[in-house]
Formats: C-alpha cells, sequence, structure tokens
C-alpha cells in the first residue's frame, strides 16, 4: 500500500494542495485545517514521517508525469551545448529561411533576428549555459575555496570546553526567551484549533 493511501483523507488532501503549490500554509487552509496559525498546523502536519513519505511519493508522480527524467534533462542541454552557429546556412552557402532551421538549432537558440525576407539575420545560442550545465554534471569544474585569516594567515581556532559550549549555549536560549517575551508578553504560543494535526 503506498504512503499516501494509507493517510487520512484530510491529510490526502493537505499533501495534494503542498504538492501542488508549494504552500503550507495554504495546503492546511485548503485541506480544512482550521486554526490561527496555519503555517504552524502545516509545520506540524510536514513533521509526521507518514506524511513526508507521502509527499515524496507524490512528488515523485508528479515529477514522472511531467516526463523529467535524468537522461532527457541531459539531452537537453546537450542540445544547448552542442547546437552550432554553422547550422544557419544551407548548401549553398545563404542563410536559411526559419521554417528551414534544424529543430535541434532552435532548442538552442535564446534569441533570433530576421531580415526582411525572412531569412536569418542574427541568432543567439545559449551554448554557455549548455556546456556550463554539462560540465557541472560530469564534475569537470571544481571550484576552490580559500579561506584566510587576519593578513592572509591562517584561521586561528581554539579548543572550547564542555563547561564554555554549554555555558554560550545557555546564553543564546537566555536571549531567545527574552526576545520571545518581549515581542508577545500576552499571547499563547500555541493558540488555534490544532487537534486534527
Amino acid at each position: 500500500m503506498s504512503a499516501y493511501a494509507k493517510l487520512r483523507r484530510k491529510r490526502q488532501l493537505f499533501v495534494d494542495e503542498y504538492v501542488a503549490t508549494g504552500d503550507g500554509s495554504y495546503a492546511a487552509v485548503k485541506s480544512g485545517y482550521s486554526g490561527k496559525k496555519p503555517a504552524t498546523a502545516a509545520w506540524k502536519i510536514l513533521a509526521n514521517p507518514e506524511v513526508k513519505a507521502a509527499v515524496a511519493e507524490r512528488m515523485d508522480e508528479a515529477i514522472a508525469r511531467a516526463g523529467i527524467r535524468h537522461v532527457r534533462v541531459l539531452e537537453e542541454a546537450a542540445r544547448i551545448a552542442f547546437a552550432s552557429v554553422e547550422q544557419i546556412r544551407g548548401p549553398d552557402g545563404k542563410a536559411l529561411a526559419f521554417k528551414d532551421l534544424p529543430s535541434g538549432l532552435l532548442q538552442g537558440a535564446q534569441s533570433v533576428e530576421f531580415n526582411s525576407d525572412g531569412s536569418v539575420k542574427n541568432l543567439k545560442l545559449a551554448k554557455v549555459d549548455g556546456l556550463r550545465m554539462l560540465g557541472q554534471y560530469l564534475k569537470l569544474f571544481t571550484e576552490v575555496h580559500e579561506l584566510q585569516g587576519k593578513d592572509g594567515g591562517p584561521i586561528k581556532t581554539e579548543e572550547v570546553s564542555d563547561l564554555e559550549k554549554a555555558r554560550r549555549i545557555a546564553f543564546l536560549l537566555n536571549q531567545g526567551v527574552r526576545s520571545a517575551r518581549a515581542a508577545s508578553p500576552l499571547t499563547d504560543p500555541v493558540s488555534g484549533d490544532e487537534s486534527d494535526v
């Protein structure tokens, strides 16, 4: 049985809306989760392992229906990368009319300008983008980021004891609590009807 089929109908509606829009708050409202905080409801629903599995399943189905496959993406990138301006001319050396241009060339074109007689005046290809995509896929281009310390020297690090780590974490937690209290001293952080979540 699929992960989606195991869900209650209300959660199935949520998953469908979430996959269609990518907006958890909208999906919560559209699928009938009441409450003042649809973003909180969405967060709780999406944290559920069964819902996560159903979302992944439905996303895979949507991708398959759209015809998106690794091979197809690579083929399209190759068409862009290997499109050649030489294809713009016929055997006689004259520029071809738009209707006579090879489809592979048109698929790799970013823009086309025409002469008054309908022949191609200027053709701009997205060749660099296609080559970059293929090169990244094949891991031909490696980016190296060098980090330096003060005045080009090494980055200085220091050992921190477990006690010091705990002290720093407690300090940050205390700051978070203070800022939360200052922002809304009288409101309940968990309000609204979230019982269906």
